[in-house]
């Protein structure tokens, strides 16, 4: 019988901010990774999911969070399944997560980080798993995991510095500029279960290296049937359609950035980027809400499968901090 294991994300509790007078606004990228049967034998190695980037790459978990404050994680990061296969040999799953401070790093710095980030993670666990005799990471060890991060770091930072302006990067290079800083990253890891096992609960801490920051995330572990596809059908068609919307009026923007570089003259350059505003205030807003409200949808869908699913089983869970 396959399985669907859920890790569900609940709430971000402040305990230690050191970010002055205005405290913090702490905000995660959260990747759920996973390997079995059928990408241990692909090139891809592991399967990875992310949320997209107009949703999570920024979602500020509470602004004005100080010590003592607790706040639930983004709509978008508080749920992430996958269903094994019932013959998979191989059943192994991991929810990653990284937690930063805004600071004033650009949003388009931000995006692109974060769209680099994903594939990077990926690139990272398989070229560790190469390196080290197809042994995948540990998340017992810290050496592992300070591997795979430091692998990851160097392709966030050149994406940043990338969507920098010439002064912004003179900013930089002259220690006057204030980047979003990262706490710290925490992972929680499945890699066997018994069958009547209990679910279970489990908890991510993040801890700044000069112990200034401290935040933990509680978490929860569900295996059940997997929900039947066919009752959500309704709600996928309405994710895929709103999705195709924001895509196409994406396009229409990236095209119109294109026309106003290739303008020739001041007045076409305005008239352009005034069209541009107004696709954006206009239809990408609401497109995006309008995405948003059908995830949402489906995601309650899919809950009340999942709730309505005898639970089949725990696996033996280990949560431990990457860096």
């Amino acid at each position: 019988m396959p399985l669907q294991a859920t890790m569900h994300l609940g709430q971000l509790r402040c305990f230690e901010e050191s970010d002055g007078s205005g405290h913090s606004e702490p905000y995660a990228w959260t990747v759920l990774v996973w390997a079995d049967d059928a990408t241990i034998m692909s090139p891809e190695l592991v399967g990875v999911f992310a949320p997209p980037v107009w949703s999570s790459a920024r979602a500020v978990i509470r602004r004005g969070m100080k010590a003592g404050e607790r706040a639930q994680m983004p709509v978008s990061q508080r749920a992430f399944a996958h269903v094994f296969e019932d013959n998979s040999a191989i059943k192994v799953q991991a929810i990653i997560v990284v937690l930063w401070e805004q600071d004033d790093t650009p949003d388009d710095a931000v995006d692109a980080a974060y769209e680099v980030f994903i594939p990077e993670l990926r690139q990272a666990v398989i070229a560790f798993y190469i390196a080290h005799d197809q042994r995948l990471p540990d998340p017992d060890s810290d050496e592992d995991m300070k591997e795979i991060v430091d692998a990851v770091e160097p392709a966030i930072r050149e994406a940043v510095i990338s969507k920098l302006s010439g002064w912004e990067k003179l900013q930089a290079w002259l220690g006057n500029f204030n980047f979003d800083d990262r706490i710290d990253f925490a992972a929680f890891v499945m890699e066997s279960y018994a069958p009547g096992d209990p679910n279970r609960t489990f908890r991510l801490r993040f801890e700044s290296e000069d112990g200034t920051n401290l935040y933990e995330i509680d978490g929860r572990l569900d295996f059940t049937q997997p929900p039947d596809p066919e009752a959500c059908l309704t709600e996928l068609q309405a994710v895929r359609k709103a999705r195709e919307r924001v895509d196409g009026i994406q396009a229409e923007l990236d095209q119109l950035a294109q026309d106003v570089r290739d303008a020739d003259s001041t007045a076409e350059k305005e008239a352009l980027i005034a069209e541009a505003r107004r696709v954006r205030r206009e239809e990408l807003l609401p497109a995006n809400a309008a995405l948003a409200a059908a995830e949402r949808a489906l995601t309650r869908c899919f809950a009340g499968q999942v709730e309505q699913g005898p639970v089949l089983g725990r696996r033996r869970l280990r949560a431990r901090q990457l860096a």
